[in-house]
């Protein structure tokens, strides 16, 4: 079936096609081959809307009433009451409670956002990782989100887009408890390039146009064949491996690889890259671009009570975790975009 498509004397697929006397072969040769490639009154050109181009969809009549069961393997984030955004491999329901229990070994965290710049206030956001996504709370009584984040893994905050409400996210600041060792990678997309970022916590604080940025995604990023065979493999039914599109429209997933190699270096949080938004006018051309940035102990400053310093590692084992804070400013983090 032929889908929606204008050429420059405002035709469709079937009128271009009847103009070469229903010749498919023909209309191929003198059109498809020749202007098949350009779009200019509709999102997809010929090769991909007409039929007679090669494009076009194919659509399967059914004479049954009896409605599709899901697949068996169906992913974790479609099934109701999963793990959501968390590992599946590290955390599983109680089916007594309904709740969700995690290994030691994620080292789950709790983000609050004190304030989400443009989008305050705003609902849905959510977040998404490699297994899936869920909406983070609001509340309302103390006007903040909150939501977990877990050991070694990208957490991507999306706010809600409308037709109406196409904003770049401006700033964040939030308050997250840490202890030594963790990691956690938090991303950003953008509909427009911005010129840089400034990304703060207590001690430290990074500020570079995103063509200077403390981690770089040279040219040799997009062309890891590592990166490029992992997610050539994704099973996500939304993924570019299994649209058909370009493997490289997927690095976001894999950005913050390259952050997470650096968090051994003393001063590696707040570390943060950029990938680039394509910022073209012709809508199947665009893409976003995506923001991450490193939260990690190395190079916050510490904070002390009158117990002592705390650097993330408990004195006694009795010791427990809260009763001696990472920074005095509470550990903050935060993240600006720069016009």
């Amino acid at each position: 079936m032929d889908r929606a498509y204008l050429d420059d004397n405002y035709r469709n697929c079937r009128d271009i096609e009847r103009s070469f006397a229903n010749d498919a072969e023909k209309m191929q040769r003198k059109f498809c081959k020749k202007k098949g490639q350009y779009a200019k009154f509709t999102l997809l050109n010929a090769n991909k809307a007409c039929c007679a181009c090669g494009g076009g969809e194919i659509r399967y009549l059914l004479n049954t009433t009896k409605p599709k069961p899901p697949p068996e393997q169906a992913p974790v984030k479609f099934i109701p009451g999963g793990t959501a955004y968390l590992d599946p491999d590290l955390c599983h329901i109680v089916d007594s409670t309904g709740g969700i229990v995690c290994s030691r070994s994620t080292r789950l965290q709790t983000v609050t956002v004190k304030s989400a710049g443009i989008w305050h206030e705003m609902e849905p956001i959510h977040v998404q990782s490699d297994f899936g996504w869920a909406r983070i709370m609001f509340a309302p009584c103390y006007s903040q989100y909150e939501f977990t984040v877990f050991q070694k893994a990208r957490h991507m905050l999306m706010p809600p887009f409308t037709p109406k409400r196409l904003w770049d996210w401006d700033s964040m600041n939030a308050h997250i408890t840490m202890r030594k060792g963790d990691q956690y990678v938090l991303q950003i997309e953008t509909i427009h390039n911005p010129d840089g970022y400034t990304v703060s916590m207590p001690g430290i604080v990074k500020t570079a146009f995103c063509d200077d940025a403390p981690v770089k995604y040279e040219a040799g990023f997009a062309d890891n064949a590592t990166l490029l065979d992992h997610l050539r493999r994704d099973t996500d039914q939304h993924s570019a491996a299994k649209l058909g599109l370009n493997i490289a429209l997927d690095l976001y997933k894999v950005a913050h690889i390259p952050l997470l190699d650096t968090a051994w270096q003393k001063k590696s949080s707040t570390n943060w890259g950029y990938i680039a938004a394509n910022e073209s006018y012709v809508p199947h051309e665009w893409y976003p671009g995506m923001f991450s940035f490193l939260v990690s102990h190395q190079g916050v400053s510490y904070g002390s009570n009158h117990i002592g310093n705390w650097d993330g590692v408990r004195k006694d084992p009795m010791e427990q975790l809260p009763t001696r804070p990472l920074a005095s400013e509470i550990g903050r983090a935060s993240c600006r975009e720069r016009v």
